[in-house]
């Protein structure tokens, strides 16, 4: 008689454990959508606006600051097969760049409306659909943004500093919602 009545008392919530796949899913989403996007929609080769970021990367022009050398590194190693190639593949980093940036700003504001939006337990599951929801409109106007979409057009400092930044507080909203220290440590360290 009692393992009837335990049957019949199911829960009338999903855990946010067993919905993480669509977090991740709609996470995909919004990078693909920017990725296609941008490779639809945007300006053809090196947009004028990087054009000094891409002499600097090439070794045609000395660097004026130390602060992006972690991006040198990276663009520099584009410019090995030559200019045209470095080029090429400045514009294509870009573009995987703006499209991870789509990816961490959906965690993030995923993350950020669990920890804000907090409810009865019966409404758990439309809690979560809002959350979702919310967080994936949030994030596409977010890579729609025009300074988004230009960081978007080349790999430039302000591009990979935008999806460091992204990574990091999606990073430490995680380690506040679920209290993984693993998720606190990295994003110290970025």
């Amino acid at each position: 008689f009692e393992q009837e009545s335990q049957k019949d008392e199911q829960p009338s919530f999903l855990p946010a454990v067993r919905l993480q796949w669509w977090d991740w899913a709609l996470a995909l989403v919004v990078g693909g959508l920017t990725f296609v996007g941008l490779v639809a929609f945007a300006f053809p080769g090196l947009c004028p606006d990087v054009w000094n970021d891409a002499a600097v990367a090439a070794g045609l022009r000395p660097p004026q600051t130390i602060f992006p050398g972690f991006w040198r590194v990276i663009a520099q190693l584009f410019y090995l097969g030559g200019v045209e190639a470095g080029n090429a593949g400045l514009v294509w980093a870009g573009r995987v760049c703006a499209a991870l940036t789509g990816v961490a700003g959906y965690l993030f504001l995923r993350s950020l409306l669990a920890l804000l939006v907090r409810g009865r337990l019966r409404y758990a599951v439309q809690r979560y659909v809002v959350q979702s929801g919310a967080a994936f409109l949030g994030a596409l106007f977010f890579v729609c943004a025009d300074p988004v979409w230009r960081a978007g057009q080349a790999f430039t400092p302000g591009a990979l500093l935008m999806l460091l930044t992204l990574v990091q507080l999606a990073l430490f909203t995680g380690f506040l919602l679920n209290g993984r220290l693993l998720s606190a440590l990295v994003s110290m360290f970025l």
